[in-house]
């Protein structure tokens, strides 16, 4: 949230707040906890650290604090009616030491009813943006194009807008605990060329084929377009979601007014007109991926 200007600075409080709120019945659905570099296990105290009897330095010492901080509030947030009711904590760290890429590891933690346990080790890879995409599947959301503020030099660039492409923590949990991602399925009709303009047109079918609602927006991108056709009402071309340089076209979803019909509900069928330019009057051929991220800024 602290890198979107409608969310950086909303319903920020004291972490006091959240133990009033589960106390209150009055807690968020949502509830993110940043501590501070101590208590987060980044930096040691200058006199070092003692715990449950011990005193240590150095790295031990900022992750003794880190582990004294998690002892007193996950307890306390595992006592609640909330977490009980399939609630979930999630921990998490944000950074490795020596680099940020695919050849280091860096800890989540899942603790909730609904998550497998025993210790389970997930193999399928996962980042940051399974977080995000994972908040998104529980609470109905469309993807979010998330491209990190340009201002932010230590994070830009590292993959946090591709959330569309990224595996969710499902793995994580016990079946259905996560809600399935919409999948679809994309038809076609043979193309109709206008005898006038020579403009190559198609119906494209695309049908929600999953047992959850997709909700708006959603884009048909078409990959691999034949290099013989351009797709003349195309709404952009991906620059964001590869492969990159693909023309898409929106899905009409919903009766367009914004309230909460604005979804392809499972079994669902939307038409979309594709208007080609052919001059070569050769097979028109592409492949194609439904999105529910705009594909482009």
């Amino acid at each position: 949230m602290a890198f979107f200007t409608d969310t950086a600075t909303a319903n920020v409080y004291p972490l006091a707040q959240l133990f009033l709120d589960l106390n209150n019945g009055t807690v968020g659905r949502y509830n993110w906890i940043t501590p501070d570099q101590y208590n987060d296990a980044h930096s040691s105290l200058n006199g070092g650290f003692t715990y449950q009897g011990v005193h240590y330095t150095g790295d031990q010492s900022s992750i003794a604090a880190g582990d004294n901080f998690l002892s007193q509030v996950v307890p306390q947030i595992m006592a609640s009616p909330e977490y009980q009711n399939n609630g979930v904590i999630v921990i998490w760290w944000d950074e490795s030491e020596g680099g940020d890429d695919t050849n280091r590891a860096i800890p989540e933690i899942i603790i909730s009813p609904l998550a497998k346990g025993n210790a389970y080790a997930s193999n399928v890879p996962v980042n940051h943006s399974s977080d995000i995409k994972t908040w998104s599947e529980v609470f109905h959301l469309p993807f979010v194009n998330n491209p990190i503020p340009t201002n932010e030099t230590d994070v830009t660039g590292i993959g946090y807008n591709n959330v569309a492409t990224v595996n969710d923590l499902s793995d994580l949990f016990v079946p259905g605990a996560i809600p399935a991602v919409p999948k679809f399925s994309v038809t076609h009709t043979r193309p109709f060329v206008d005898p006038q303009t020579h403009n190559a047109y198609e119906l494209a079918f695309i049908t929600n084929v999953g047992f959850t609602p997709a909700p708006a927006p959603l884009w048909l991108v078409l990959d691999n377009l034949s290099a013989n056709a351009t797709l003349l009402n195309a709404a952009g071309t991906a620059s964001i979601l590869a492969p990159l340089g693909s023309p898409y076209v929106s899905v009409p979803v919903g009766d367009g007014d914004g309230d909460n019909d604005e979804v392809l509900l499972p079994f669902e069928t939307r038409t979309v007109l594709l208007e080609f330019l052919d001059p070569n009057g050769g097979a028109i051929s592409y492949d194609t991926r439904v999105l529910s991220v705009t594909p482009a800024p």
